[in-house]
């Protein structure tokens, strides 16, 4: 049981055990988070991104490594990694480009539905007025943005096992497109 000795607060026993560790008198009163800690290696740092799930934090993990600092085969797995993180991108792109689309057709046919109201004819479809309007927005070709917006509603409905692997970081756009 502890018993109040002459010690006052906050001051260490005389002769106890952190004199007999050998360590100073102030030991105690240094502020750890005014110490200078040690840059994690580049070993460490790329061990730490090749746990991580593809997401933008590790994009933030791999651009802490110097490739310089790593072997030829820990060079080629930040790259592995960075191949990753773009398939998430990927991902995540299609995804939000296939909900804009939703939008922006619901958007038109809105409009084009109030301009049928009025008395006005309709030479084109929403989907086409809505692929041309994002496609310009992304400063695409129209045949590219096209492309891009089937693409991506496809990932989203049929597909959507190819879309949640590209999430995972497990396959890239490219093996969607093959």
């Amino acid at each position: 049981m502890y018993e109040s000795g002459s010690e006052y607060a906050g001051e260490p026993d005389p002769g106890g055990a952190a004199d007999e560790a050998g360590m100073d008198d102030d030991w105690w009163r240094v502020d750890p988070f005014e110490e200078e800690y040690a840059e994690p290696t580049a070993e460490r740092l790329l061990e730490v991104a090749c746990g991580r799930e593809a997401s933008p934090e590790l994009t933030v993990g791999l651009a802490r490594i110097d490739v310089t600092q790593l072997s030829a085969d820990d060079a080629v797995t930040v790259l592995q990694q960075a191949q990753r993180v773009a398939a998430y991108v990927a991902g995540f792109e299609s995804q939000l480009r296939s909900a804009v689309t939703d939008m922006v057709v619901a958007e038109v046919q809105v409009l084009m539905d109030q301009d049928r109201d009025s008395g006005g004819s309709r030479f084109v479809c929403a989907e086409q007025v809505a692929f041309s309007e994002i496609t310009a927005a992304l400063r695409m070709s129209p045949r590219t943005g096209e492309a891009r917006i089937l693409e991506a509603q496809v990932l989203t409905a049929a597909w959507r096992p190819l879309l949640e692997a590209m999430l995972a970081g497990e396959i890239t756009i490219d093996h969607t497109r093959a």
